[in-house]
């Protein structure tokens, strides 16, 4: 599941990696993410690897129904216990932050 939040990016650390780059409207670009550390390190999954990511509700022919996904960091929040949370941060484990932009002009079409 992809997800945004407009100030999540001021919420957490980067374990490791980058922030992910605003990705290009076309629908063949690569979405960049940042994923929580629970799940990268339950998966093994680390930065700069690339895996495809599927919309079921999709005809297998619509050019949007495979997305490659780059993982461009890993995350865990400053403060688990700052108001900001107000649900717990771990909610965020199986979701792949994306830039607004990214949510709205490549992902939310």
């Amino acid at each position: 599941t992809f997800g945004t939040t407009d100030t999540i990016f001021e919420q957490i650390e980067l374990v490791d990696g980058r922030l992910p780059l605003i990705a290009d409207a076309s629908p063949d670009s690569v979405i960049e993410v940042i994923l929580h550390e629970d799940s990268a390190t339950e998966f093994g999954i680390q930065v700069d690897e690339i895996y495809l990511a599927h919309n079921w509700r999709l005809e297998s022919s619509d050019v949007l129904q495979t997305t490659r996904v780059r993982i461009s960091g890993i995350w865990r929040p400053i403060d688990e216990n700052s108001a900001f949370w107000f649900y717990r941060p771990d909610v965020f484990d199986d979701i792949l932050l994306v830039p607004t932009e990214t949510f709205l002009n490549r992902i939310n079409l």
